[in-house]
């Protein structure tokens, strides 16, 4: 589990930097001035991510792009609670265009209505939370219809989870039907190709360390 965690957290790190990429064309691309934004944002967006490091990462990419660390909010498991309910609101009256979210740490009860775009850096496990991270947008108060996108690493242990939250997810619909269940995939494998594919991501990190090891002997 713990080899299992840190390839979770390596396939976020990987994406963070093409991640941070395409929010600061975004951004540039939703640049607005309305009186209704004081950041000058009409799409402002939310990052969801589940690692803390994950989400450091994507803020520094962030800044190399020169996107201003002001219009920028980043809540993590380190983030105090008066900080984070700063940040939310922050969010929600227009001063920020970009939070940078850890799925744990935003519960029920949050309101991020201002927005209705929202991108999936790394997802947890569990339909449920997914749906309560999209239930910050999509909650009474929002006007548009709210747009989730996710990002998948092809070929690292991200098609595991999207895999493992699908059969999950049709397993919540056949026992509580008229749910918000749905999760997208890639494409659907059989347990027998999950296994392969873990294996393939399993033998390929122990690889890469018996070979540093023969470098550093």
């Amino acid at each position: 589990m713990a080899l299992v965690t840190q390839l979770r957290r390596a396939a976020g790190l990987a994406k963070s930097a093409f991640i941070a990429d395409r929010a600061a064309a975004w951004l540039t691309d939703h640049a607005q001035a309305t009186p209704a934004a004081a950041d000058g944002c009409d799409r402002p967006l939310i990052i969801w991510t589940w690692h803390q490091q994950v989400a450091e990462a994507i803020a520094a990419a962030l800044a190399h792009h020169q996107v201003a660390a002001d219009r920028v909010g980043v809540i993590t498991g380190a983030t105090p609670g008066a900080d984070r309910t700063r940040l939310c609101d922050a969010y929600q009256a227009g001063r920020l265009s970009l939070l940078v979210c850890s799925i744990p740490t935003i519960g029920v009860g949050v309101t991020l209505t201002r927005g209705c775009d929202a991108w999936m850096a790394e997802t947890s496990w569990t339909p449920s939370e997914i749906s309560q991270a999209e239930d910050r947008q999509w909650r009474r108060g929002q006007s548009r219809d709210v747009v989730v996108t996710t990002f998948i690493g092809v070929g690292t242990l991200d098609e595991r989870v999207q895999d493992s939250l699908a059969r999950k997810a049709d397993d919540l619909d056949q026992v509580l039907t008229g749910g918000d269940n749905q999760v997208a995939v890639l494409n659907r494998s059989n347990r027998g190709e999950q296994a392969d594919l873990l294996y393939k991501v399993v033998a390929d990190r122990v690889a890469h360390l018996d070979g540093a090891r023969r470098r550093t002997a």
